[in-house]
């Protein structure tokens, strides 16, 4: 037998429903967490053993759907490649104008009678949404390169491997060093 196996001071925390995600991103997270179980449950007594813990957090993130016990299907579908263009604007719920609509309609306007229509068209041009951090992490990561800009790292003056014999004094990491040398030649 296998079920889902949790560490005991393990607390998962799921994307809240409120959240500034992209709706399919949302839509999906509690039969993602399904499927998940379920996969990981020999049967559904082991996944109906460990869905109270789950459905619990899920209610906590906003979500009041039901998680349910999915049987693994085995399915044969062709996989054909094709060669699809990827356009991944940011997402954000205060922008109202629907930008995947309006880029979609744009390339079926202007490259439906066109020479590369074979290559920009509704089939082969996808639109997926892009999560943009929050505006906290931006902060944060902007404070952190400007600190860290100031901040000079802790020199280390030698790297030789052989410490006492160092032919620079201990002073190997020394940049923009001028080596002078004389060269003499002996014929026998």
């Amino acid at each position: 037998k296998y079920f889902p196996f949790r560490k005991t001071n393990d607390n998962p925390i799921y994307v809240n429903s409120k959240s500034n995600h992209p709706p399919s991103v949302l839509k999906q997270i509690p039969s993602m967490i399904s499927t998940r179980l379920s996969k990981l449950s020999c049967d559904e007594e082991e996944f109906q053993k460990c869905k109270p813990f789950y459905q619990n957090i899920l209610r906590r993130s906003g979500y009041n759907d039901n998680l349910e016990y999915k049987p693994e299907t085995s399915r044969n579908k062709r996989k054909r490649h094709r060669n699809i263009l990827w356009y991944n604007p940011p997402f954000s719920q205060s922008v109202k104008t629907n930008i995947g609509r309006r880029f979609l309609f744009l390339v079926k306007k202007h490259f439906s009678q066109h020479r590369y229509q074979k290559i920009f068209n509704l089939n082969t041009i996808k639109l997926s949404y892009s999560c943009m951090p929050n505006i906290r992490n931006i902060i944060q990561a902007h404070n952190k390169a400007i600190v860290q800009k100031n901040v000079e790292p802790e020199k280390k003056p030698h790297n030789c491997s052989c410490r006492n014999d160092c032919p620079l004094n201990g002073n190997c990491l020394t940049k923009a060093i001028v080596y002078e040398a004389t060269v003499s030649t002996h014929v026998i």
